[in-house]
């Protein structure tokens, strides 16, 4: 009945063709919406299209015009869409506005992490309590107990109390057991104004803590006069004096402080011993102090926490706030896709700090003696394991968001509990088994931050788990009531399915070795990575002299009169009298010399399309790539699915209808039928929308786009179980047709998480099928659905839209139940009972043991292959035969269509292209297409007529697509963006290009440079070791010291000075204190002084012997008034000779009127009183850079400084840097650098090779970001202590770094002046800087930094001057010729007068001045105002139909209308666009030669004779010429990126001659008649026009040479159709006797100096 439908319906005289396609969802019922509803999806346009009889009187030719329509529409994806934009959106489904706002989607996804900060009340919340949890740390260290971190409160009364005698058997201590007892502080700092005002002081008897000392039985009481006004650092006790008096030592004791004398309410503020729990003071009074037995010794008790236990805290805390800051940063300025990444940077550092702290802590335990330690430093062992066990739990959250993501809350529970048991720990060690907690409050509050967070979100899932089953209940009753019937009516045709089901199952393990089903790629033999550059952009296949490309690869050179490599639908010449072949005399098709280009790209290209005999490769890893496939064989699996179901009585589900209101109506479904419009009246399958596999990859798949094999997906309904037995049993029989993976629930098994439907589901290929070999397209997996019409008619959209929400939930409930197992595992080890019984998955079933086989009664094993005997045949009714038909390869893949519910308009997007009529799969082969090919001049659908050319080069680009090598160019691209190795421009104008530092790392020039560089530094770190072990020795060996005032406070100066100003002074020894702090030993040096007093403005001491020095210290004046007479400069010198005072005359001589006082008071030696002086201090010094070891390590500066106002206030200067200063300025910078250069050569040599490593950028970018680091931190350092000289001098320095910095980072265009900006600022700054501290701008040396760095910008600049006369030199001599033929033409009365025309008509099109010209995208109508969007659409709605995949997306694109705001930015796009218009601008090309009287270039006989242009229309009818024509090619690949690193700054839209090509006139005449041609012509549109044939054109910038060069676009329907009416092209128009003057030379010479010059 079938076929004498067909037959009748071929009897017409005419056949009218209906196309269906999805219209766009605002354009219903007049009304416009810019989101569409899920009621409208399903709505569809139809386009009656009439053809003669003849044309389609069989219905290959209706498929091959439906082929043509779909290669058509696929034209137009690659030519108006980037290559990659469904990959952008799969990694990114926030940028397309898929993903839900909602906690539940985030819970449900496979990237939780980036989808919770997608919602908005958790990045707020997060961000709150980040903000929390930084203000209570830092408010904690603020307001820290002074007690607890170890320091001496200040009190006016101090108590002493010993608790235990040395010999314990004296009983209970009846005396304090110490001689005295007294309080340190650093640099004998006395109240707020007094201390140490330069250098590291150390820990001295503070000068306001003398005071009265009262025994009293076992105690010893200080009375201060009055109360300290700062706290004390430590406190010290002096053992007994006199023989045998050791047993009476204290050695266990307790200090306590009060106000009151009484003591009634005291504070203990010491004991005898102490430990630390991280951060916190505990007091040890069980544990005696190591007092040593010398008598009359000290015995310093300093409780204060090391240094380096708080940088560890420091370090640890920043870790910690630096990754949640930039965490929260991200998800607050809306980048959440980045917020993974740094989460698990946050938790590796973390990790990283912790365990190095933990290694700190032991290593420092280990290397140090009990005995040694005035504290108990066993207490580490906690504080060790505490780091350990926290970095151990940070790697665990780093491994669980790294591989388990779904499952991150684990990760936080775990962290949490860890942080509890090892803060819990450490407390029950250092406070005892009462455990509470008293540690870092910070940390407890983080544990339970973690412990919120992940059962927050435990909770979560289990109460969407809930909701899901709640709701899937309902339905599950239903489908349960509709199979008992069935089981009950039609159990025997159960058992068959069953038996079918089962054989398939057998099969498909015996033919596909266990291999999960995966969409996989042809495999490419030569395995050829399409991303990898050559050693030159430029490079690609060879060129001959006369330009024709050739390879010496065999497979190239095909035969001219028979096609090879791709089928017979694509050949590899066009017949003789096609008319001017592209293609012409050459074995590379046009899209091989234009789009692919290279040897390797064709290589790879054609090795993955040959053949019959597909050999699977790897996975198909794009979005883009998949869709193409999906798009391009539904029409075929559909023909497919239909043929099966009027085979076997398949029903398809009719829609709902669009008029219908009202509550939901019962299903219906009926036979498909050759009359009618069954794409309107069935609810098909289709292609999956972008919204729906989106979703379902970042929710199910974990971003594995070969997971997705039911983007083509299908569901056939049947009356009864044995149609749909006969229906399988069709399949496993049909040789076309491999089904890769069989799963059923259409048995008596009763499963765990399972909604109920009973179902067939098949993925196969159509790997047999000719036609889809032919579009590469044959190892596509699709899905096929088979149910019954009494299940269909159950399904409601409530039951489908929770069977979705439930199969969200229950992959996370598989994967909890999966951990319980291996939990269970573990624990059984230690407990048997405590084992859990696996729990079978729906999937899975009863049959199946745990241990992955069969049962024994089966006769075969699960996991290997069947037996020939056990293959095929009819197994014996058994649970187990029963189980099996429910067996399922795959356990990841449940296709939406045969959900309840599927096909739900609203749902899917349907593939919007089926013909009414199609062929039966088994009766009509679609080798009639594969024989015939594409018919030439067939139209479209919708009318227009395309070239065998075009048509051929459509479908090229759809392989390409298929075969997941079109995005080739955009890899490629982002390659050479980001390596940029393959730039062959001179080494000075590489500094000019997009990627400067990148590409100037491969050049040896650089990588020399950097490498001496790194080796300087790393002199420079050697050389500040070595200077800071010399800081901590006393200097000098010297006999006499002076104090030398040279200015003063009321600005007085040389002669005016009368006295030194200050009323004691002397040298600091080797304890660094003075006499008056002097704790235990003495100075010996100190204490014969044989002279010691003023002399004039200067206060001498003087010593007997020889001795050295670590500072000094001064008091100042003692009589009141004399505030006024303070040094405000003064210096420190010293000598060894003899000094002769007499009468003081000596120190009034002359010279102390010359010069101003930092004049005299900056020189390194000077006379005085007979004697020769060495300057050997002065208030202020900075660390010396000089490379003489011989040479004092600190340089001082003529700085003014401002003594206290008290008198006879005591002020100390230490000739020792701060440590955290030197390191932070001089130390760690250099590292930095020295780092940054040896690692900046290296990879510019070990990248070429691996280009994974990072580039020159990368590190000169860290290591400049990281020396700004180090010295900002210095200078807040330096600010808060007071040391403004190296806190300026540190800033300037991270100026510098971090100019530098962002320019190596965000390197572009604009790196050189940058560089020389910063040069000028590192200078400017270091002169500052020494006319501040030497009053002479050369007073500290030259500022080597900023002299190198300006020299390095001067030097380049000089280069590319010196490179861009070179290139000019270069072309002189063809700048002459075109020159003087240009003189000769305006010499010339008649040619002149022709220019001038041509101005005239160029002015008159009025686009001479338009320099403004990018490659546009269309113009979307859904991004326009309502008002302005209805007349576009009502304009549009003659034009062409668009690429379903368009109104997917919501993109409704109007043909012809440029959007001046969206560019753009691929450039496989623009090379797919310009490969059309190409084609399509060389027939007007044609057009406008023949009537103007145009030449092309001719090839020419290889001894180079012959003529080298004929006009068209001498070559139009004359087949020889017109095989000789030598065409233009597009814009090679290379040259394309090499434009755009260096000329373009990474825009790809500027490239606007990708397509270009020349027409070649013997005058103006013809010249200017040709314009006007082209002007007036209605199919194309000119965009620009640069008029070089003008007097007025400077025609250096072309080196003399000159045309017309044209920008347009071809507007014509053809370019509608594909797409390419936006693409913008370039035609040359020049004069003959200009292109005679072309020779190979010439071009040679050209790309020289190109290179030369960077462009």
């Amino acid at each position: 009945e079938d076929t004498q439908q067909r037959v009748a319906s071929r009897s017409n005289h005419t056949r009218t063709l209906k196309v269906s396609y999805a219209e766009p969802p605002f354009l219903q019922e007049g009304q416009l919406r810019m989101q569409p509803r899920a009621e409208d999806t399903q709505q569809t346009k139809e386009l009656s299209v009439e053809i003669p009889a003849s044309e389609s009187s069989h219905d290959s030719s209706a498929q091959r015009l439906h082929a043509l329509d779909k290669l058509t529409l696929h034209a137009q994806r690659t030519s108006m869409m980037d290559s990659l934009l469904l990959d952008s959106y799969g990694k990114d489904p926030g940028s397309l506005g898929l993903t839900a706002k909602t906690m539940s989607y985030a819970l449900l996804s496979s990237a939780p992490v980036v989808n919770y900060f997608r919602v908005r009340w958790w990045r707020q919340s997060s961000a709150v309590v980040a903000i929390i949890y930084s203000a209570l740390y830092i408010a904690g260290v603020a307001i820290r107990d002074p007690v607890s971190q170890g320091m001496v409160p200040a009190y006016q009364y101090y108590r002493f109390t010993n608790l235990e005698h040395r010999n314990s058997s004296l009983g209970s201590p009846s005396s304090p057991g110490i001689a005295e007892f007294g309080l340190e502080r650093v640099g004998q700092m006395r109240g707020s104004a007094g201390g140490s005002l330069q250098g590291m002081g150390p820990l001295c008897l503070a000068s306001d803590a003398r005071g009265s000392l009262t025994v009293e039985g076992a105690t010893i009481t200080l009375s201060l006069a009055d109360k300290p006004e700062r706290m004390f650092d430590s406190w010290y006790i002096v053992t007994l004096g006199g023989e045998g008096t050791e047993g009476l030592d204290a050695v266990r004791f307790k200090l306590e402080a009060s106000d009151d004398p009484s003591f009634e309410e005291a504070t203990v503020i010491g004991a005898s011993s102490h430990t630390y729990h991280t951060t916190k003071l505990v007091m040890l009074f069980d544990m005696p102090a190591p007092i040593p037995l010398e008598r009359l010794s000290m015995y310093v008790v300093n409780a204060r926490l090391p240094a380096w236990v708080l940088w560890i805290d420091t370090l640890v805390w920043c870790s910690q706030m630096a990754g949640y800051t930039i965490v929260v940063t991200f998800a607050i300025a809306g980048r959440p896709e980045r917020t993974y990444p740094s989460i698990l940077a946050s938790f590796f550092v973390q990790f990283v700090v912790n365990f190095l702290a933990s290694f700190v802590y032991l290593s420092h335990e280990l290397s140090t003696e009990p005995s040694d330690l005035p504290f108990d430093w066993s207490h580490t062992r906690a504080h060790s394991v505490y780091f350990f066990v926290i970095g151990l739990s940070s790697a665990n959250i780093v491994f669980i968001l790294k591989y388990a993501q779904k499952d991150f809350e684990l990760g936080f529970l775990v962290h949490g509990i860890s942080i509890l048991a090892v803060s819990a720990y450490g407390d029950f060690v250092c406070f005892g088994p009462q455990m509470p907690l008293m540690g870092k409050r910070s940390d407890v509050a983080l544990a339970f931050g973690h412990l919120f967070i992940g059962l927050y979100i435990a909770f979560q899932k289990v109460r969407l788990a809930v909701e899901a089953a709640r709701g899937i209940t309902p339905g599950k009753a239903k489908y349960d009531e509709v199979w008992s019937n069935v089981m009950q009516e039609q159990a025997e045709a159960v058992q068959r399915l069953q038996t079918v089901v089962g054989e398939m199952q057998m099969d498909i393990l015996a033919a596909q070795s266990l291999k999960v089903p995966r969409q996989r790629n042809r495999q490419d033999r030569d395995a050829v990575n399409l991303v990898n550059l050559p050693r030159k952009l430029s490079g690609g296949l060879r060129r001959t002299r006369r330009g024709s490309q050739v390879t010496d690869d065999t497979s190239f050179s095909g035969s001219p009169t028979s096609p090879t490599h791709f089928g017979s639908s694509i050949s590899v010449l066009v017949p003789s009298d096609s008319g001017g072949s592209l293609r012409a005399r050459s074995s590379l098709n046009y899209l091989e010399q234009n789009v692919l280009q290279t040897e390797r790209t064709v290589l790879c290209f054609r090795n993955a399309r040959a053949g019959r005999s597909v050999q699977f490769g790897r996975q198909v890893d794009s979005l883009d790539q998949l869709h193409a496939q999906a798009f391009l064989v539904h029409d075929l699996f559909l023909d497919y699915v239909v043929h099966l179901g009027k085979q076997h009585g398949g029903k398809f589900k009719l829609k709902v209808p669009a008029e219908h209101t009202g509550p939901e109506p019962e299903p219906e479904f009926a036979e498909w039928n050759s009359t009618g419009e069954p794409q309107t009246k069935f609810a098909l399958g289709g292609i999956k929308s972008v919204k729906s596999f989106v979703e379902k990859l970042d929710t199910a798949y974990g971003c594995d786009v070969s997971m997705l094999l039911d983007m083509v997906r299908e569901t056939l309904y049947f009356d009864s179980v044995a149609d749909l037995v006969s229906c399988l049993r069709a399949i496993k029989r049909e040789p076309q047709v491999e089904v890769v993976q069989v799963k059923s629930t259409m048995d008596d098994t009763t499963r765990k998480l399972w909604a109920g439907m009973r179902f067939v589901k098949l993925n196969l290929r159509l790997s047999g099928n000719e036609e889809a070999q032919e579009l590469a397209v044959d190892t596509h997996i699709c899905e096929l659905v088979l149910t019954l019409t009494d299940i269909g008619r159950v399904q409601t959209r409530q039951m489908g839209k929770a069977y979705r929400q439930w199969r969200k939930c229950k992959r996370t409930t598989e994967r909890m139940q999966r951990l319980a197992q291996h939990l269970s595992k573990v624990a059984c080890l230690f407990c048997p009972a405590w084992k859990i019984e696996p729990v079978s998955r729906d999937e899975e079933n009863a049959g199946i043991s745990p241990s992955g086989r069969l049962n024994a009664h089966t006769g075969f094993s699960w996991l290997e292959p069947p037996s020939e005997a056990t293959v095929g045949r009819n197994l014996p009714s058994s649970p187990v035969r029963r189980n099996l038909s429910s067996l399922e390869l795959s356990k990841d893949n449940e296709g939406a269509a045969m959900s309840p519910g599927a096909g739900v308009p609203g749902r899917v997007l349907s593939s919007g292209l089926y013909i009414s009529n199609p062929s039966v799969f088994h009766h009509v082969r679609r080798t009639q297409t594969a024989e015939k090919g594409i018919e030439t001049g067939n139209p479209t659908s919708w009318g227009v007529r395309l070239s065998s050319e075009v048509q051929e080069l459509i479908k090229g680009l759809s392989h390409l697509s298929t075969l997941g090598v079109l995005h080739f160019d955009d890899r490629r691209w982002k390659t050479s963006s980001d390596y940029a190795r393959a730039d062959a421009s001179s080494f000075s104008s590489v500094f000019f290009s997009m990627r400067p530092v990148t590409a100037v790392g491969y050049r040896w020039q650089t990588q020399v440079t950097l490498f001496v560089l790194g080796c300087y530094y790393a002199l420079v770190v050697f050389s500040s070791v070595s200077r800071r072990e010399m800081q901590y020795k006393p200097w000098g060996s010297y006999k006499h010291f002076r104090l030398e005032t040279m200015r003063t406070r009321d600005k007085k100066e040389g002669g005016e000075i009368t006295g030194p100003g200050v009323s004691d002074f002397n040298v600091l020894g080797h304890t660094r204190c003075s006499s008056e702090g002097m704790l235990g030993d003495f100075d010996p040096e100190a204490a014969h002084l044989t002279f010691s007093g003023p002399v004039g403005s200067s206060f001498l001491v003087s010593y007997p012997e020889s001795r050295s020095m670590t500072g000094w210290y001064i008091k100042t004046g003692a009589g009141e008034g004399s505030e006024p007479l303070d040094p405000a400069y003064f210096n420190v010198w010293a000598t060894n000779d003899n000094v002769v005072v007499g009468d003081g005359s000596c120190a009034l001589a002359l010279g102390r009127e010359e010069g101003r006082w930092w004049e005299r008071g900056g020189a390194s030696e000077t006379e005085w009183c007979g004697a020769k002086w060495s300057r050997v201090g002065s208030p202020h010094y900075v660390a010396s850079t000089s490379w003489n070891v011989a040479e004092h390590p600190l340089k001082f500066v003529e700085v003014e400084i401002d003594l206290p106002t008290e008198r006879g206030l005591l002020q100390t200067f230490h000739l020792l840097m701060d440590y955290r200063l030197y390191y932070g300025i001089y130390f760690l910078p250099a590292l930095c650098y020295c780092v940054g250069g040896l690692m900046g050569a290296l990879s510019g040599i070990v990248s070429v090779h691996f280009p994974d490593f990072q580039g020159t950028h990368i590190w000169c970018g860290f290591s400049f970001g990281l020396a700004f680091v180090s010295h900002f931190v210095s200078a807040c350092v330096a600010f808060s202590i007071g040391n403004n000289i190296l806190g300026y001098k540190a800033l300037g320095f991270a100026t510098t770094a971090s100019i530098l910095s962002g320019v190596c980072l965000y390197q572009g265009w604009w790196f050189l002046p940058i560089v020389f900006l910063a040069g000028i600022q590192a200078i400017a700054s270091w002169t500052a800087i020494s006319l501040w501290l030497w009053h002479s701008p050369l007073g500290g040396g030259f500022s080597f930094a900023g002299l190198y760095i300006f020299t390095f910008a001067v030097g380049v600049t000089s280069m590319r001057v010196f490179s861009i006369w070179k290139s000019r030199h270069l072309l002189k001599h063809d700048q002459d010729m075109y020159d003087n033929l240009w003189a000769k033409l305006l010499e010339g009365e008649d040619s002149r007068s022709c220019i001038d025309h041509l101005e005239k008509v160029v002015r008159m099109i009025g686009l001479e001045g338009n320099n403004y010209c990018r490659q546009h995208q269309r113009l979307r109508a859904d991004k326009l105002p309502p008002a302005i969007r209805a007349g576009y659409i009502a304009q549009s709605a003659s034009h062409p139909p668009l690429n379903p995949l368009f109104w997917d997306l919501g993109c409704w694109f109007l043909p012809g209308r440029l959007d001046p705001n969206s560019k753009v930015s691929s450039i496989n796009q623009l090379y797919a666009g310009a490969a059309i218009a190409n084609l399509l601008i060389v027939e007007r090309l044609k057009v406008w030669a023949e009537e103007s009287g145009g030449m092309f270039l001719l090839e020419r006989n290889g001894d180079g004779s012959g003529e080298r242009f004929v006009k068209w229309s001498d070559a139009k009818d004359n087949p020889a010429l017109r095989s000789q024509v030598q065409w233009t090619r597009m814009k090679r690949h290379g040259r394309a990126i090499e434009k755009l690193l260096r000329s373009y700054h990474h825009e790809p839209d500027r490239l606007l001659d990708i397509s270009r090509n020349c027409v070649i006139f013997d005058n103006m005449v013809d010249l200017t008649n040709c314009i006007g041609k082209i002007a007036t012509d209605e199919s194309v549109r000119i965009e620009r026009l640069k008029n070089r044939l003008s007097p007025s054109y400077n025609s250096d910038e072309t080196a003399g040479y000159r045309d017309m060069c044209i920008n347009l676009r071809v507007v014509n329907k053809q370019a509608e159709t594909l797409g390419a009416e936006i693409h913008m092209c370039e035609v040359q128009l020049v004069l003959r006797k200009f292109a005679e003057l072309k020779t190979n030379e010439g071009h040679r010479r050209y790309v020289i100096a190109r290179n030369r010059r960077g462009v």
